[in-house]
Parts: structure tokens; sequence; C-alpha cells
């Protein structure tokens, strides 16, 4: 693809697309630091995805993505990722945010990881994992944002230093903004009911439902509901209950009871081959637990995500370090907007 005003970049390859914005992995030219080009098509945007945005240099005021607005106001937020730069491009009707190569400073995208590392992913990385993703979201928060996307495939992760970072930031919205008669954007596999149905504007308690979602996707390699929009009428299908072996018991400890997804037929998941008969999937009670309170159909019973750092699933110390087998297959989940 080319674009004008685009010299001091050599664009490697496509990572994806949509149908309002293309991503790159590039090289800058002046100091071979990689990046990643997010590239939104004017033309394909609606006015919901704009903002109007004064840039001082020019003293011109332009719409631009919202994405470039909510990531200017995140930039001190060490989880989310960094912004390098803008290019206006209009004479391709383009905006092009220049962002950090998180792949090229350690960390892996969990979608990609669920996909492509032939394993599951440890409850007790899990723990870690969602205990740092509501740290940064409690970050967002206070600053007046919701997120409105949590899913695998916007969170990276570096397994050596146990840090997470957030990207796409593309449906985000005001936390105490009016958004009457706004159709909500999301990506219905991990929206609340009160949003994917009823159409109701985001909340705090709607980022909660996202990230049961999510910790469900990453215990189960599964999505929670055959149907996300019979959730508010249904509830997930958890593991079956199995008696944890002693070769998976910790020292010193009684038997447990963990919830087991063994030899079951394949739920709606991420590939044809998610869940064979060789799969062996369990959940120990403080998981379930955990799942069962974020997934609370109601959006005013739903624990806060304060309230959620305490839970015992995140505060493990080393139990219950059972770790599922098997290959994982992952489809990715495309945001939409409600309609």
């Amino acid at each position: 693809m080319e674009f004008d005003k685009f010299p001091k970049y050599s664009i490697i390859g496509q990572m994806s697309v949509n149908s309002t914005t293309s991503v790159f992995k590039a090289i800058r030219i002046s100091d071979e630091l990689p990046v990643v080009l997010k590239v939104f098509d004017t033309k394909r945007m609606n006015e919901n995805m704009t903002y109007a945005h004064h840039f001082e240099e020019d003293g011109v005021v332009l719409p631009v993505p919202k994405e470039f607005v909510f990531l200017g106001k995140v930039q001190h937020i060490d989880g989310c990722v960094k912004m390098l730069d803008i290019i206006n491009d209009s004479s391709n009707g383009k905006w092009i945010l220049v962002l950090e190569d998180l792949e090229e400073n350690g960390y892996i995208n969990l979608a990609k990881e669920l996909t492509n590392s032939g394993k599951s992913i440890s409850m007790s990385a899990v723990s870690w994992i969602i205990k740092e993703v509501i740290d940064v979201l409690l970050d967002i928060h206070s600053i007046g944002i919701l997120h409105c996307d949590l899913k695998p495939d916007n969170i990276f992760v570096d397994f050596n230093s146990r840090k997470v970072k957030l990207i796409d930031f593309n449906l985000s919205q005001e936390l105490e903004q009016n958004h009457i008669g706004v159709i909500p954007g999301c990506t219905p596999d991990y929206a609340p009911p009160e949003v994917l149905v009823q159409r109701r504007p985001w909340t705090e308690a709607g980022e909660v439902w996202s990230l049961g979602c999510t910790a469900f996707v990453l215990l189960c390699r599964r999505f929670p509901f055959e149907n996300p929009y019979l959730a508010a009428f249904s509830s997930p299908v958890y593991p079956r209950c199995a008696l944890e072996t002693s070769e998976n018991m910790s020292p010193g400890t009684n038997t447990n009871v963990l919830f087991s997804m063994s030899k079951r037929p394949a739920f709606r998941s991420f590939g044809e081959n998610a869940l064979d008969t060789n799969d062996d999937i369990r959940l120990s009670p403080k998981a379930k637990d955990f799942l069962l309170l974020c997934l609370t159909r109601q959006p005013d019973l739903r624990p806060t995500l304060g309230a959620l750092l305490q839970h015992a699933f995140l505060n493990r110390m080393g139990q219950d370090s059972l770790k599922s087998s098997g290959s994982a297959s992952f489809t990715h989940r495309s945001a939409i907007m409600v309609k």
C-alpha cells in the first residue's frame, strides 16, 4: 500500500485488516526502530469514530480517529501501548498512528499465543495476567476512560517481567460522557448483555464482564456462551468436576475438587480441533468462583475491579498451579457497532 507523506518509514508487511483499519509492521528509517503503523481509512469511518482535535502547531481543528485522542490521554500509564507519532495522509483519506512494536520489545499477544503455542496457559499465569490487567484498567478508569474492547487480541504480555500492555482504544469511551443515542461498539463474545442486547452505554461493570470472558477464554480455550446474544438468559458451561490427581497436587495439601473438561463434546470454540478427545482442561474452585462473579448477569451485582483484586484466585501465592495440556486453536473476534 502506498502513502503520501510517508517517507520516514519502510513497511515490512501487513499484520491485520478490517473494514476501517489496516495494521502494518514497519521500520523507522532514521534510527531503524521497529514500529507498528495503524492506518485509518477516513472514507469508511462514521462520526462516532472520530473526535475534533486541535493541532496547536498548525492552528487547525481536524476530525481524527478516536483512538488517537484516547491514546494521548493514557500515554503516562505503563500498561498502555505507546504512541510515537500521527500522520495525516489527507490526499489518500488516511490517518496513520505510529505505535511501539510490542513484539520487538519482548511482549506476546495473548490471542496469538493461544493460536500458535500448541499449549494452553496455566491457571497460575492467568491469575497474574488478569491481576495486571485489572491494575491497568483501574488506572484508565481513574482518568475517566473505559476501554470497551477487552479481549485476548488486545492484551500483550511479557512473561519474563510479568507485565501487560493493552492496545486498541478505537472503541473507548469517556466514563462520564452522555452516550444517549450513540450506538456502542463492542466485540460480541466479550460484551456484556446490557451493551450487546440492551444497547446501554459501557460502564465499569461492563469491563468486569469482558474481563470474565477474557479469563474464561484463557482458562478454557473456548467462549463462555454458545450465543453471546443470549447470555442474559443462559449460563456458561463450565468444565466438569473431577478429583485432582496426586501428581498435580501441591505437597502437603488435601485432595481438592477441580472442574475438568475431559473428553467432552466440542463447544463453539477457537477452531475445529480446539477441544478434541485428548483435551484435559481443569478449573480450580477459586478460578470458577472468579468467573462466576465476573459473569453475573445483572451489572449492578457484579463486583468492582477493586474488589476482584482481593479475590483468592488472584492471590493464590503459587497454589493450584495446575496446567492444562493439549493444543489450542484460536479464532480472532472483531469489534462491531451494535445495531
